[in-house]
């Protein structure tokens, strides 16, 4: 009955970084930290994530996955994409380990798992999708 559950790990994640005295960052769960007043189907997604700043300003954007080879959203992928050029502190985090390996941002000491920038490889893979043309069987 005690199944980690996105929420859960969310959660962890929330608390892991606002109670450690060496980050000092200040995070919430979702994109804002007022309760959502109403459902749009386009921002569903987006309530997954845990959003804050880090002591040096820069933005902390973290995805929690349950599993390593979670399917990730192209909608998210693109959105983390985006983040990623601005801000260090992006990732997928699939326990307190790996958010950990994303706010040291140290590659020497502390190296990121491939899993913390696994919405590259779905991004990749839609755009290869998307770009393959169906061949034409009139001719």
């Amino acid at each position: 009955m005690n199944k980690t559950g996105r929420i859960k790990l969310r959660n962890k994640i929330e608390a892991f970084l606002n109670n450690h005295p060496d980050f000092g960052c200040r995070v919430h769960s979702g994109i804002s930290p007022a309760p959502k007043k109403r459902v749009r189907s386009k921002e569903r997604h987006y309530w997954r994530f845990v959003t804050g700043t880090a002591k040096d300003g820069r933005t902390i954007l973290i995805l929690p996955i349950l599993t390593r080879n979670e399917r990730v959203p192209v909608s998210l992928c693109e959105y983390l994409e985006e983040i990623a050029v601005k801000s260090p502190y992006v990732g997928m985090a699939e326990n307190l380990g790996d958010v950990f390996c994303i706010i040291m941002n140290d590659p020497v000491e502390y190296p990121r798992d491939a899993k913390t920038t696994y919405w590259r490889y779905w991004l990749k893979r839609s755009m290869e999708k998307n770009n393959v043309q169906p061949s034409d069987e009139s001719e």
